[in-house]
Formats: structure tokens, C-alpha cells, sequence
């Protein structure tokens, strides 16, 4: 979070009045990759900011890729949710996106 910018917005759609007066929801940028994410389905700012950042971690995690080194062994994190040859983990994990990122990188 050291490296983005917070901007709340104001968008339209249901919620009424209050939705059209308050700015409610969140744009996150990763400035380093230029990376955004933005959510404003809510009434409520926290609970958009929480929705936004796991969105710029799934997309950071989609977009950004390294190398991997000769002698990778999978992180403790992705070996325990390894399950009969298959990843278990719910996409609204806290954990997705760093799970992604490993296997994507793999």
C-alpha cells in the first residue's frame, strides 16, 4: 500500500440521494505498474477500499510475472492448499492473489 494512491469517487446508480452526494467509492493505483482497481458497489468506503485492494492484488498478481529459479519448490502457503493433485483456495480468500501469483509464475 506504500506504493498507491487512494482516491475516493463519486458514482452513480442505485443507493439514491446519499449515493449521489457522498463519494463512497475507491480508485487504487499501484504507481509503479501503473495498475488500477476500483470499487464502488457499496455504501460504505471501508468496505470498498477492502474490495479494491484485493482486486489490485489479483491484477497484480495476473500482470505481474518473475522468473523462476531453477530449484523452485512450491512456498509452504501453496503446498498446503494442494489437495490431490489440485489447488484448493476460494478466490475471496485473503491468500488468492499471492497463490496466484506463485502459480502463474510457475
Amino acid at each position: 500500500m506504500r506504493e498507491c494512491t487512494v482516491k475516493k469517487v463519486r458514482r452513480s446508480g442505485p443507493g439514491g440521494q446519499h449515493r449521489n452526494k457522498v463519494e463512497t467509492g475507491v480508485r487504487i493505483r499501484h504507481e509503479p505498474t501503473g495498475t488500477e482497481a476500483e470499487a464502488s458497489e457499496s455504501r460504505s468506503a471501508e468496505i470498498n477500499r477492502k474490495a479494491a485492494v484485493q482486486r489490485l492484488r489479483v491484477k497484480l498478481a495476473l500482470e505481474a510475472r518473475e522468473p523462476v529459479p531453477e530449484d523452485y519448490r512450491p512456498s509452504e502457503l501453496l503446498a498446503g492448499r494442494i489437495r490431490g493433485g489440485r489447488i484448493a483456495v476460494n478466490p475471496s480468500h485473503p491468500d488468492f492473489p499471492a497463490l496466484l501469483a506463485e502459480v502463474m509464475d510457475v
